[in-house]
């Protein structure tokens, strides 16, 4: 059988932010820049 896995727990974490600094950018730039700054965390079990 296969693990189902559910990522809403982490995209209500994550949106909110996302969201407010898309808002804020004057431009693509601006956004590309912050995603690149943005590292990959490494999974951890809560």
């Amino acid at each position: 059988m296969i693990k189902q896995l559910s990522f809403t727990r982490h995209e209500h974490k994550t949106l909110p932010n996302f969201r407010q600094m898309i808002a804020k950018a004057e431009s693509t730039e601006d956004v590309k820049s912050v995603l690149k700054r943005q590292r990959p965390r490494s999974s951890s079990h809560e």
